[in-house]
């Protein structure tokens, strides 16, 4: 197998009760996904939510 072809995708990203964000669902359908948004409207949340589910830690290197 090529370094090329060592990839992981999320298909689906499920939040519940997480740093404050009560319900979201997140579904890729296997393509790539941009998150843009106001101030305040969960975007360092979704990335705390990537950072823990792959190192255990928070954007802030922090363990939740």
């Amino acid at each position: 197998m090529s370094r090329k072809d060592d990839y992981m995708k999320i298909l689906n990203l499920t939040l519940r009760n997480f740093k404050g964000t009560r319900d979201f669902e997140l579904n890729t359908d296997g393509n790539d996904v941009n998150i843009f948004g106001d101030n305040g409207t969960g975007k360092t949340t979704l990335a705390d939510a990537f950072m823990w589910l792959l190192f255990d830690k928070d954007s802030r290197n922090e363990s939740l």
